[in-house]
């Protein structure tokens, strides 16, 4: 439990810090550590009946194995699919955990640079996060990685509006 109630004070430690245009922050530069993701089977698809039944076993799956250190769930979303403007077509949803977890499907986040934006308001209206973040890839030259994380760093259990929630989008370059 104390793990669960520090992860969710850090998260609104950064998401007060965070300088929004609009509803989108400045595209920046960010080395991550190796993180360690509960995932779900993979979808690869648009479908919202799917995305959404693949959330709620996601959730329950990880709720009922105690799978949970204080991070909200998070999507991810396949580089290639979004070069090709599919900015709704999810890959897995994840939920970090502070080790690998024995007996559990999981995938790695690997450690490194990434290219990363905040995303102010509605986490399902992040069109123009991904385009601005894909533009400035584009310009800077850099190569993406396989996936684009999009991840809550302020949820509803954090705000007390959709308009405040703010979700991180970011991709390995």
């Amino acid at each position: 439990m104390r793990q669960v109630i520090d992860t969710k004070l850090h998260l609104i430690h950064t998401g007060e810090h965070l300088h929004f245009s609009d509803s989108v922050s400045a595209v920046s530069l960010e080395d991550f550590p190796e993180e360690y993701l509960v995932v779900s089977p993979p979808l690869h698809t648009s479908d919202h009946e799917k995305i959404f039944s693949a959330i709620y076993q996601h959730i329950a799956y990880c709720n009922h194995n105690l799978l949970n250190a204080g991070h909200p769930y998070g999507a991810m979303l396949s580089t290639e699919e979004l070069l090709q403007g599919h900015q709704d077509v999810y890959a897995h949803f994840f939920t970090k955990v502070i080790q690998p977890p024995n007996g559990h499907p999981w995938m790695p986040k690997p450690a490194g640079m990434y290219a990363v934006i905040y995303l102010k308001g509605n986490y399902y209206e992040a069109d123009h996060a991904f385009q601005t973040l894909l533009d400035y890839i584009r310009e800077n030259n850099l190569t993406p990685g396989t996936y684009c994380y999009k991840e809550a760093v302020l949820d509803e259990m954090a705000v007390a509006h959709e308009n405040q929630l703010v979700t991180r989008i970011s991709i390995p370059v």
